[in-house]
């Protein structure tokens, strides 16, 4: 495992722009991914703009909602996205067809779900497109798992996880959305996280 602990010093002092700067100038590689929830413009409009085309990676799990797919089919026009959508091999209406509603979570139901749904098409993109560095919308303040990572940590595949935003606090980021005049929307639903403090899976992913 690589030794970050010098360039997280360095980078944690660092301003958001400066980090995927940073991020975009070392890597051959890099993808920005992206869950679509309301905050997650902020990082789109930040590293698109330094990275125009740069792939924008989405698993789209198949239980959002009809509000998401409307944002994000006008989000992608609107920015001229380079949006590569990662689906499960399996259907929502074949899963609910063989198991019913999304399962409660703690079951190990759920813990299948989840795969299905969230992990196995990002790992199925990680081997994909093999980054070797990838954004992501993280934030300290988010749950406990989040508050002990800086901003690069390692991620599967032997890539590096990026996070411009890791110490930035909510209202920093409204701010930033406020400030840039940015589109936003509330109706977001993650069928396998549950509570907002409790992590989906993906960042526990290395």
């Amino acid at each position: 495992m690589r030794d970050l602990t010098s360039v997280n010093v360095f980078l944690s002092h660092s301003q958001p722009s400066d980090i995927v700067r940073w991020g975009l100038k070392s890597a051959e590689r890099p993808v920005l991914l992206t869950n679509f929830r309301p905050s997650s413009i902020s990082l789109i409009h930040l590293v698109t703009n330094l990275a125009p085309k740069i792939p924008v990676v989405w698993i789209d799990s198949g239980f959002n909602t009809e509000e998401t797919y409307r944002y994000i089919q006008a989000v992608a026009g609107d920015m001229d996205l380079n949006l590569i959508t990662y689906s499960p091999k399996m259907t929502s209406r074949h899963w609910q067809a063989l198991h019913g509603d999304i399962p409660q979570i703690g079951s190990p139901l759920h813990d299948e779900f989840t795969e299905l749904v969230k992990l196995e098409p990002f790992k199925r993109a990680m081997s994909d497109l093999n980054p070797d560095v990838w954004f992501t919308g993280i934030r300290k303040d988010q749950t406990d798992y989040r508050s002990n990572l800086e901003v690069l940590s390692p991620g599967p595949n032997d890539s590096l996880k990026m996070a411009p935003f890791i110490n930035l606090t909510e209202t920093d980021v409204d701010q930033y959305i406020l400030n840039n005049k940015l589109p936003v929307y509330l109706d977001y639903f993650d069928p396998t996280k549950g509570p907002e403090h409790r992590e989906c899976g993906l960042q526990l992913l290395a």
